[in-house]
């Protein structure tokens, strides 16, 4: 699943269906209970990942610092590209299914894991 996601993002130009493609695999898997939550752990930074690449080739925003632009402005080119609505309405439907405490948490424990890991290169460095 990883490896799906992780190649994806990257390469030729791809179709809108090899992009849902993960995404809606990932949604089937965690209908069955005894498979969602043992690979969602281990998949779910690569979503994000593969969903902000994605958007931004789509979006043509590599050459351009993530802030530079109003929200107001980046949520009407999100709005006009197919492409990439279909990718966040399929994102969105995958995030749904979780419960609201379970993001959260995961987004935690991976600032956290950040920062342990700043706190030890920034004393290996010292």
């Amino acid at each position: 699943m990883v490896g799906i996601l992780q190649v994806n993002g990257f390469g030729e130009e791809s179709t809108l269906m090899q992009d849902l493609k993960p995404f809606r695999i990932l949604i089937s898997l965690l209908d069955k209970p005894e498979l969602g939550p043992v690979i969602l752990e281990d998949v779910l930074i690569e979503v994000f990942r593969t969903l902000y690449s994605q958007c931004k080739a789509e979006l043509d925003l590599q050459m351009e610092p993530p802030f530079s632009k109003d929200h107001a402005q980046l949520s009407s080119k999100l709005r006009e590209n197919k492409k990439t609505a279909e990718l966040i309405k399929t994102a969105n439907l995958l995030f749904n299914s979780f419960e609201p405490y379970y993001m959260w948490d995961y987004v935690a424990r991976w600032f956290e894991e950040c920062c342990r890991y700043v706190k030890t290169v920034s004393f290996i460095l010292i």
